[in-house]
C-alpha cells in the first residue's frame, strides 16, 4: 500500500543515500539482515523500516504541507 506525503516517524533501521526512484522498493524487498515492511523515499534517499502504518505505537504522519516530498510504501504480508 502507498501513501504519497506520508512517512512513519522516529523508526528508521536504515537509511541509503543517493538511490535513484526506481530502485527503493527493491531495496526493502531484498532486505536479508531484517523484515523489511515499509520504506520511505525522501529527496534521493531511501529510508527502510520494520514498522508500518498500522502498527500500534507507530507515529505515522502525513506531510500535509509538503515541506519533505516523502514517498511511503508499506509491504503487505499473507
Amino acid at each position: 500500500m502507498a501513501y504519497a506525503d506520508s512517512f512513519v516517524h522516529a523508526n528508521n533501521l536504515e537509511t541509503i543515500n543517493n538511490i535513484p526512484l526506481e530502485d527503493w522498493y527493491n531495496r526493502c524487498c531484498n532486505k536479508i539482515s531484517f523484515t523489511c515492511r515499509a520504506v520511505e523515499y525522501m529527496g534521493n534517499n531511501c529510508i527502510l523500516s520494520n514498522v508500518t502504518a498500522n502498527d500500534n505505537g507507530a507515529n505515522f504522519a502525513r506531510d500535509t504541507l509538503r515541506e519533505y516530498n516523502v514517498l511511503y510504501h508499506q509491504r503487505d504480508f499473507a
